[in-house]
């Protein structure tokens, strides 16, 4: 019977219009199915089209088996055309392997899960490692922090205390610091607040750390909480105040002597305004003035020297021995700081006597007006 020819394959983006090998008879859709597959095979490879038969066939060969076996032409024909592009490949100095080396990248089964990965050092998935080793092993979990309610503090051992407010870079720093296994162990490389109700005395934060596993060649990174209970915990300043509010160590008694005291109320603005109160733990009013009682008596000095800068003063300091122990020899004192403010206010009119007015400044007049009180 005389061979029909086969249909030519549809254009499209991976198979190229060719005219089918006179010389192949096309018994049934496989063989189509492999003439077409070997015709986008030869175009993807760069090829172009491959002939089975004719003049221009690479192979006498293949037209041969062609003649002979029209059912094993195909194969035989796309056998020769493969041999002959080889071989045009080593005439032109390319290597054989070159033109077949496939881009992909590598991939391994991890030998516990199977999953699919790429090459690791250890040869196992993240998943693996992370089931079979644990790095936030040896850190704490759960910790427990002290707060003063009275002057919102937290205690950092072994006898400070601490201001910081919630969710601040300064809460976080100290939390982080209280976690035992982290120095040394792992490398911390990141750390966030996780929101808790602020009734729940409960303060938790986030850590991510890092570390190397498997005779270090890989680098684990894993997250985990840790969960700090606040203890109400009242400081010695404190709970001193609270007991017995007689108990202080410095007074600074501010005083003025003048009839409207404009000068102490600018005082009272600047305080307020500096925020040199802050280690004040009681105020009394007094009949020209104010007392300030500290619990330190750096904080009196400190508070002393505020004044003098801001406004014209006067001052003296005396102590007085509270209690002394003779097996130390160990005294304790209080101290009291007295400033006298300037009686001059503002917009005052001022009358000097006759030789100081002529000594003062090459010789001004007596009676002057006050339009500012300083101290430059």
């Amino acid at each position: 019977k005389k061979s029909q020819p086969a249909m030519a394959a549809p254009h499209s983006s991976s198979f190229h219009e060719t005219t089918p090998p006179s010389g192949v008879m096309v018994r049934n859709l496989t063989e189509e199915a492999q003439i077409l597959a070997a015709q986008a095979a030869s175009s993807a490879m760069g090829w172009g089209t491959l002939p089975v038969r004719g003049p221009s066939s690479t192979s006498t060969a293949a037209a041969a088996a062609a003649d002979a076996a029209p059912e094993e032409a195909a194969p035989a024909a796309y056998l020769a055309a493969f041999t002959h592009h080889s071989a045009s490949l080593q005439q032109n100095g390319t290597p054989l392997h070159a033109s077949f080396v496939s881009h992909a990248p590598a991939s391994i089964l991890c030998p516990e899960c199977g999953t699919r990965m790429p090459p690791n050092p250890s040869n196992l998935c993240a998943k693996c490692i992370r089931n079979r080793v644990d790095i936030t092993e040896g850190i704490q979990k759960a910790c427990t922090v002290l707060w003063c309610k009275q002057c919102d503090r937290y205690h950092s051992p072994p006898r400070a205390w601490i201001h910081a407010e919630l969710e601040s870079k300064e809460l976080l720093t100290f939390l982080v610091k209280k976690v035992k296994g982290i120095k040394g162990k792992v490398k911390l490389t990141d750390a966030s607040f996780v929101w808790t109700e602020p009734h729940s005395r409960r303060i938790k934060i986030k850590l991510t750390v890092q570390k190397e596993v498997l005779n270090g060649g890989t680098i684990l990174q894993q997250s985990f909480l840790v969960e700090f209970v606040v203890e109400p915990h009242m400081c010695m300043e404190c709970a001193r105040i609270t007991a017995n509010p007689e108990q202080w160590i410095g007074c600074v008694q501010a005083r003025q002597r003048a009839e409207h005291r404009r000068t102490f109320l600018f005082l009272e603005q600047l305080i307020l305004k500096h925020a040199a109160d802050e280690n004040v733990i009681g105020v009394r009013k007094k009949a020209d003035g104010l007392d300030f009682y500290f619990s330190h008596r750096s904080h009196s000095l400190k508070f002393v020297d505020f004044l003098g800068s801001v406004v014209p003063i006067r001052h003296r300091a005396d102590r007085q021995l509270v209690s002394q122990d003779f097996s130390d020899n160990t005294f304790r004192y209080k101290y009291t700081f007295f400033t006298e403010l300037v009686p001059v206010c503002k917009d005052d009119l001022v009358c000097l006597p006759r030789k100081l007015s002529n000594k003062a400044h090459g010789g001004i007049g007596p009676v002057l007006l006050c339009t500012r009180v300083g101290t430059a």
